[in-house]
C-alpha cells in the first residue's frame, strides 16, 4: 500500500528524487495557493529543499494547508519490473548513488552489459556485445554510440584514468536515463518476439506513414482556416476545429483504417 504523504514542515520521502540520498531532510521553504479562472480547483502548493543536494521538490494538495499530497514533482525514478533482474538491480543501485556519480556510471555500464547478456550476447567484451546487438538490429547505430560512451566513461573511472575528468550528477542522470530507455526497448523487443515473427527495428509501415500524413494534413487545414477566417473569434474557431476533427476522423475510419 502506498504511503500517504502530507504537507508538513518536513517531507518524508524514502529517497531524494534528485540525489538519491536515503531518508533525505526535505524542508518546507515556500507555500502558495492557486485557483483556476473559475475559482476551481483550488490547490495548495509547497516547495521542499533537500539539505544534501539543494534540489527542490514541489508538492500539490487539494486539501488545504497541511493536507494530503496529491501531486509531487519530480516523481521518484521508477525502474520497470520487466527489465532483467540483474540489470534492474544495477539500475536501482545507480539511481541511489547519484551523490557518487563515478560509482553510478560504473553501475549503469554493468546494467547495459547485463541487458545484452540477457539477450544472448555473452561472448567477448562489452564492446563486442554492443556491436553484435547493432548487427542483429536489436539496437540502432545511435543507441550503440551512447552505449559505447557509457562503456568508455565507466572504463575511465574503473581504471582511474588521469586524463579523464570525474563525472558529475548530471552525467550520472544522463546515463541512467539512457539505460532505462534501452531497457524499455529490450523489453518491447522481447514482447514482439513472443507475439510473433515481427521483431527488430525498421522503417514504419505504409499504414503508419499514411496515418502520419493524414494527421499533418488535418493540422494544416485547421491552421489555415483559423488564420484566414477565425483569427480573433475564439468560440467560433473552437467549434469549427472540433467539426474538422470529427469529419477527418469519420473519413479515416471509413476509408483508410484497416480492419
Amino acid at each position: 500500500m502506498a504511503t500517504v504523504l502530507h504537507q508538513q514542515p518536513m517531507l518524508e520521502l524514502d529517497r531524494c528524487p534528485h540525489c538519491g540520498v536515503v531518508k533525505p531532510l526535505l524542508e518546507n521553504k515556500w507555500e502558495v495557493e492557486t485557483k483556476g479562472h473559475s475559482g476551481r480547483p483550488q490547490r495548495h502548493w509547497a516547495v521542499y529543499v533537500c539539505r544534501s543536494c539543494g534540489g527542490a521538490v514541489l508538492t500539490g494538495s487539494y486539501h488545504g494547508t497541511g493536507g494530503r499530497i496529491d501531486e509531487l514533482y519530480p516523481a521518484a525514478r521508477q525502474v520497470a519490473q520487466d527489465i532483467p533482474e540483474r540489470a534492474r538491480a544495477y539500475l536501482i543501485q545507480a539511481s541511489a548513488s547519484l551523490h557518487a556519480p563515478a560509482g553510478a556510471v560504473m553501475l549503469v555500464a554493468s546494467a547495459v552489459d547485463a541487458m545484452l547478456k540477457d539477450k544472448g550476447y555473452k561472448e567477448g567484451s562489452l564492446y563486442e556485445r554492443i556491436n553484435q546487438a547493432v548487427a542483429k538490429h536489436v539496437i540502432t547505430e545511435e543507441m550503440a554510440a551512447w552505449a559505447h560512451e557509457i562503456r568508455l566513461d565507466a572504463n575511465d573511472q574503473r581504471h582511474a584514468d588521469e586524463a579523464a575528468g570525474l563525472p558529475n550528477e548530471a552525467d550520472a542522470e544522463r546515463v541512467i536515463e539512457f539505460a532505462l530507455a534501452l531497457g524499455g526497448i529490450f523489453v518491447r523487443a522481447a514482447g514482439k518476439s513472443e507475439a510473433g515473427p515481427q521483431c527488430g527495428y525498421g522503417p514504419p509501415g505504409p499504414e503508419a506513414m499514411t496515418t502520419a500524413l493524414y494527421v499533418v494534413l488535418m493540422a494544416a487545414v485547421i491552421v489555415a482556416i483559423d488564420v484566414l477566417f477565425f483569427k480573433n473569434r475564439f468560440w467560433e474557431r473552437l467549434t469549427v476545429n472540433v467539426g474538422i476533427v470529427l469529419v477527418f476522423a469519420a473519413f479515416y475510419f471509413r476509408f483508410l483504417k484497416r480492419p
